[in-house]
């Protein structure tokens, strides 16, 4: 997901320097709104808390994710983003 967002900015004519940039990258050019920004943000975080190991991971948002099946959102967002970018005439 994260490399598609820095993908698409790049598309869009940003350099992203990191995922975070990437993601208001697409809020600015309107490939995603608001909220799919704020949830985009909200999966990079957690991604650098498990990778990087700044916090410990709780295990209670980890069960939650799993069992009421909230990774979903996350293809839903890069089939949007890939949408997005093909209509626009540009390749993902």
């Amino acid at each position: 997901m994260m490399d598609l967002a820095q993908r698409a900015a790049a598309a869009l004519g940003h350099a992203p320097s990191t995922y975070a940039d990437a993601a208001a990258a697409l809020l600015r050019g309107g490939v995603i709104g608001p909220d799919d920004h704020r949830f985009l943000k909200a999966v990079i975080g957690f991604r650098n808390v498990v990778v990087h190991e700044y916090l410990a991971v709780d295990t209670e948002i980890v069960d939650r994710i799993l069992s009421k099946r909230e990774y979903r959102r996350v293809l839903t967002l890069a089939e949007k983003i890939y949408r997005e970018l093909k209509r626009r005439g540009l390749d993902p």
